[in-house]
């Protein structure tokens, strides 16, 4: 009766084992897919402030060409 008791200790530590190693797998995997959707917000955040730049240096180039056509205006204006 003891070796039948030791075997199924034996085999209920064997289980728990598995089931915390499992446990921890799901836990490693959930980490690593936190760590993913981490870079892939940070990546999508990035290609925004990108696009947001570029924006941005679009309409200072016009406003820069806007001022330049009024400067060479005023200037013709005085010479004329």
């Amino acid at each position: 009766m003891c070796s039948v008791s030791v075997r199924r200790s034996l085999a209920e530590d064997e289980k728990e084992e598995s089931s915390k190693k499992k446990h921890h797998k799901h836990r490693a995997d959930d980490e690593e897919k936190d760590a993913d959707s981490k870079t892939n917000a940070d990546e999508e955040e990035e290609k925004r402030k990108r696009k947001e730049e570029r924006r941005k240096r679009k309409e200072a180039e016009a406003q820069l060409g806007r001022i330049e056509g009024e400067l060479k205006q005023k200037l013709l204006e005085l010479r004329g």
